[in-house]
């Protein structure tokens, strides 16, 4: 039954009839929840440095929605829901720590490969922005930064593993890859997914321009003409289940038009939680 269950919510992009007003555009829905995700965020902290070039970002909302994005060059993020508690000892410890009441900035220069945290708080109607590596810190921001960190460590024990592979990494223009998102639950336990659509994955592809990742930029996403139903509900990954999602990409952009030069494909799955997998290189060379 519960293979059926996948199937019929997978299918159900196919209910594309615009009189529904329960029934978006998968542009509509994704413009829709990142206005509601920047207006409910009330933590967010951007992390460079190291000796690995590390960037990644975290968001936090109040109602326990978190987005990591692991490896800012990969694509590899990762969604989760906190408990509420979890959420009010985290605000309660910004507060009691004094976050509003810090300089602007605390850096020690002399440590070269330091972790930089700028971190962004909005909190009993307060925002500040504050700057710091660990090394510079008072002990009030270090015991801020060191839930930042836990909160992190947490996420990335979710055991829910996703991975991307590609049936070519180099192709010419005309011809197709297929790209497949792999499930597996390692978590030791079933697994829940929440879903808030009829929408359950997605693939796209990121232009990469004199060797570097255009993170803000999609060429190509699967879902961007297609309609999901809108409908809560949840799913169970059985302890060890695996479950494997393929599309088929034809080289063309999100306008119809045959594209070359090289790309980040990325995917992604759209529950909680779920995430992204480090992308994978794929290259579209001219015809001669």
């Amino acid at each position: 039954m519960r293979k059926y269950l996948w199937i019929l919510f997978g299918l159900s992009y196919l209910l594309c009839s615009c009189d529904l007003p329960a029934i978006l555009s998968s542009d509509e829905e994704r413009n829709l929840n990142q206005t509601r995700e920047m207006q409910n965020i009330f933590l967010s902290v951007e992390i460079t440095g190291g000796f690995a070039g590390v960037h990644q970002l975290l968001n936090v909302s109040k109602q326990g929605e978190v987005i990591f994005l692991e490896d800012l060059f990969t694509g590899k993020k990762i969604r989760a829901q906190l408990h509420r508690e979890k959420i009010q000892e985290l605000q309660n410890l910004i507060l009691t720590n004094y976050f509003f009441q810090l300089g602007d900035r605390y850096i020690n220069d002399h440590i070269a490969d330091a972790f930089f945290y700028t971190i962004q708080v909005s909190l009993a109607g307060k925002s500040k922005t504050v700057q710091t590596n660990y090394y510079g810190a008072p002990q009030n921001l270090k015991n801020i930064v060191d839930a930042i960190v836990q909160v992190i460590q947490q996420l990335k024990t979710t055991g829910l593993e996703l991975t991307l592979s590609l049936s070519k990494d180099q192709i010419r223009v005309g011809e197709e890859v297929e790209l497949t998102l792999h499930v597996t639950n390692k978590s030791g336990r079933p697994l829940g997914l929440h879903f808030t659509s009829g929408q359950i994955f997605d693939f796209y592809a990121q232009p990469i321009i004199h060797g570097v990742v255009q993170p803000d930029s999609i060429t190509w996403n699967w879902a961007h003409d297609k309609a999901f139903i809108q409908i809560l509900r949840d799913e169970i990954l059985q302890l060890g289940e695996a479950r494997n999602f393929q599309v088929t990409w034809d080289g063309r952009n999100n306008d119809g038009r045959q594209v070359s030069g090289e790309f980040l494909m990325g995917a992604e799955l759209v529950s909680t939680p779920g995430g992204s997998p480090a992308g994978q290189r794929l290259t579209i060379v001219e015809r001669p």
